[in-house]
């Protein structure tokens, strides 16, 4: 493949203009990823640990990111493995099924670039109208406290505080 063949300036001029519809991060994500880690960082702070929190969009990619002052260096990338692994699944990080699998095709080139992807509790899928739309991932405490941290942030995802939370647990 000769360099001119590779890329034509001429042909990307010739490209579409981009349809903000059918881009994989729309307006407002930002806003409920950080909405999101905020939750998950007030449940880390009222748990006295230290966490680091990623959200990733559909195709494994990072929305947002957060690491607590404190947090233990290898907690990003935990974060970070355990959302890729609930986004390519749709499925908890830690759940049985996950630790199997084997074929990711959204998150394919992300994992093709190297992002880890960890199988351990702390990992939950944002699922809206059935669809998977990305992930939270919490690394850095213990696996039950990551799982917590987790649950914080989707339920700010849904507009539920801890103490609805809490109280449906009751009723559960």
């Amino acid at each position: 493949m000769t360099r001119s063949n590779w890329f034509n300036p001429r042909q990307v001029a010739k490209l579409p203009p981009l349809d903000p519809t059918t881009a994989p991060i729309k307006t407002g994500h930002l806003t409920e990823a950080n909405r999101a880690i905020h939750a998950a960082l007030a449940k880390a702070d009222h748990l006295a640990v230290n966490i680091s929190v990623t959200v990733c969009d559909a195709d494994g990619r990072l929305v947002a990111f957060q690491r607590m002052d404190g947090a233990l260096a290898e907690a990003d990338l935990a974060s970070i493995g355990k959302a890729l692994a609930s986004v390519t699944s749709g499925r908890p990080s830690g759940d049985e099924s996950v630790v199997s699998q084997r074929y990711f095709p959204r998150a394919a080139t992300t994992i093709g670039e190297g992002t880890p992807l960890l199988r351990r509790p702390g990992g939950l899928p944002i699922i809206r109208a059935g669809k998977v739309e990305g992930a939270l991932g919490v690394g850095g405490a213990s696996d039950e406290q990551d799982v917590e941290c987790a649950l914080a942030g989707i339920d700010a995802l849904k507009g539920r505080s801890l103490e609805e939370r809490a109280t449906q647990a009751k009723l559960d």
